[in-house]
């Protein structure tokens, strides 16, 4: 497979590919909704959660309060990375001009891939077209970056979809995080080629889109500074570049290379304590839809301990760190945070002499999250809530998703999937290689990887609090809680087995991938 089919697999798992709208009355105590805004309010007010930051300690600590306050013995495991740290405010380009130095807004910095001091690196601006990397030398280099859609049935195979009858995910997905990574600059040719620092500049993409977007985030440290820009100021900047004009880039942040952040998991034993079941979902994200998924777990393990019942099966909660900071973690390909939790627990779920078997598992993320999209006036909320995937591994598990999915009433938009050979998306996947089945909700907007801004374009502060719908959460939590019930109860033979893509199937897969690699912008 060549490093761009490899590239396209290490993404694809990635795209893990909004104004709350009015819902009709639904079931949920009026405690529990409020607990719910509560606490979508409490993550917002974090802001981004990079990996082992200050405000991911924080997230990673109420995780652990509120496990504890539901009567759960809490266990935790540190892990070491890295944090490259910089304020919005400590982004900038300026780009001569006619009438001097002109500011830019830049739409991101691109994580982890290098550092300027206060002065900033000033330097030529030259157009790179189709990789000429040698012409960067001693220049700041200007790159265009496509954003292209990738086939749905490269990922998916949709088994079925809520409202029934609707065709809910398009035949093509875009996605900035696939398109950051596949086809974003190569900065290790361009630090190799001398460049003093690199401009992306996005085609096909409102500012407000680019805004933010914390992309790509699964590379180690580059090295080398460089940033997003999108719109007009894009534009702006790629004409300069091909006139030679100069230009001067501030990234002036910190890189620490020795932060921590903690896994932290907790157990309600069963009846049967030799088999579990694993619920899981991470801690770090950039915004209050990524990552949410754990406040769903907080949800199941209260609505357990409350019920005064013992489940058959022992119920074993994850909430890992790290997925934003998979480099550090892995380096191999279909791995995500919760591998690293279960190479550390076999005794938990692997089923061998003396250790417990997990028969099933649950994964949340990304709960309630509402759509928005790049418009002819911008990049808005659209009032829809967005594509929630439901990944169900096998055909037990995809009967019970339709059991408790089907009464839903909270307006949504659900497609019931199995993954295809290329990556099964988020933190099921490691639970889908190691053969267990499961169900993995998650949203895929747009705004996933988005770091919310303190000034427009982009998703401000005073929207963060829009973008999950309290009452679709709230749906969301109940219908996975009665999947929990249903996977305490179920013989282990009506599980069925995990099924992967055959050979066939694979080969397709690839030429779908080639397609898009060669497809025209």
């Amino acid at each position: 497979m060549s490093g761009k089919l490899l590239l396209w697999v290490t993404v694809v798992a990635m795209v893990c590919i909004s104004v709350a709208q009015d819902s009709p009355d639904i079931p949920i105590p009026e405690k529990e909704m409020d607990n719910l805004q509560t606490r979508l309010t409490t993550i917002a007010s974090w802001g981004s959660r990079r990996t082992g930051s200050v405000a991911h300690h924080a997230c990673i600590d109420w995780i652990a309060d509120k496990f504890g306050r539901a009567g759960l013995k809490v266990m935790r495991d540190t892990h070491i990375f890295s944090l490259y740290d910089l304020s919005e405010e400590n982004i900038g380009l300026s780009v001569d001009g006619e009438n001097g130095m002109k500011k830019m807004y830049p739409s991101a910095a691109y994580p982890f891939s290098g550092l300027t001091d206060s002065a900033g690196v000033t330097g030529e601006l030259v157009y790179i077209p189709k990789k000429q990397y040698g012409r960067s030398k001693g220049k700041i280099a200007v790159v265009e970056v496509p954003n292209k859609s990738v086939p749905t049935d490269a990922l998916f195979d949709v088994q079925f979809e809520f409202p029934k009858g609707d065709t809910i995910l398009p035949e093509r997905i875009y996605n900035p995080v696939l398109s950051s990574t596949l086809f974003g600059p190569d900065l290790v040719k361009f630090r190799k080629a001398g460049a003093l620092a690199v401009v992306a500049v996005w085609k096909n993409m409102t500012p407000g889109m680019a805004a933010g977007q914390y992309l790509p985030f699964t590379f180690p440290y580059k090295n080398l500074p460089a940033l997003w820009m999108a719109g007009d100021d894009g534009r702006y900047v790629l004409d300069a570049a091909k006139k030679g004009n100069k230009a001067s880039m501030l990234l002036n942040g910190t890189l620490d290379t020795a932060v921590d952040a903690d896994n932290v998991w907790a157990m309600v034993e069963g009846e049967n304590p030799d088999e579990t079941i694993l619920v899981i979902s991470h801690s770090d994200g950039t915004n209050p839809v990524e990552e949410n998924g754990f406040i769903g777990l907080i949800s199941l393990a209260e609505k357990l301990k409350n019920s005064g019942k013992k489940p058959k099966r022992t119920v074993v909660f994850v909430v890992v760190a790290g997925h934003l900071r998979l480099p550090d973690l892995t380096d191999k390909k279909k791995e995500q945070a919760t591998t690293i939790w279960l190479k550390e627990h076999p005794e938990l779920w692997d089923g061998k002499k003396g250790h417990r078997k997990a028969v099933a598992g649950i994964v949340l993320e990304h709960l309630g999250a509402m759509e928005w999209a790049d418009t002819k006036e911008g990049y808005l909320p659209t009032g829809k809530p967005e594509i929630e995937v439901v990944y169900a591994t096998s055909e037990k598990m995809r009967h019970l998703v339709k059991n408790r999915w089907k009464d839903r009433i909270v307006p949504l938009r659900a497609s019931i999937v199995t993954p295809r050979s290329i990556r099964h998306l988020g933190e099921g996947e490691p639970l889908f290689e190691a053969g267990i089945p499961a169900v993995a909700l998650l949203g895929i907007p747009s705004y996933l990887l988005s770091e919310i801004r303190n000034q427009s374009p982009g998703i401000t502060y005073d929207k963060a609090s829009t973008l999950a719908n309290p009452a679709l959460v709230a749906e969301q939590c109940e219908a996975a809680y009665g999947v929990l019930n249903d996977l305490t109860e179920v013989p282990v033979k009506e599980f069925g087995k995990v099924k992967h893509v055959g050979l066939c199937g694979k080969i397709c897969d690839i030429i779908k991938v080639i397609g898009v690699m060669n497809a025209k912008e």
